[in-house]
């Protein structure tokens, strides 16, 4: 599983495990994650990205995106 994500926009989401951050570019937009992957899935003729962020207090969230052409 990749750490990082890019878009065609030039867009990356990056986590950083050394200091437990995600960050979009080179700002932080969360912090106290212990890990997060993306994950690129191929399904029904679709792309969809999903992403696992787990944090303290055992909170996970999954999500996962559908991606448009």
């Amino acid at each position: 599983m990749k750490k990082y994500i890019v878009f065609s926009s030039g867009n990356q989401y990056t986590f950083i495990p050394a200091n437990k951050s995600i960050y979009i570019n080179s700002v932080k937009i969360a912090e106290d994650i212990e890990n997060c992957t993306f994950e690129e899935i191929k399904e029904d003729d679709k792309t969809k990205v999903k992403v696992t962020i787990q944090g303290a207090n055992n909170f996970e969230r999954v999500t996962t995106y559908t991606l448009v052409k």
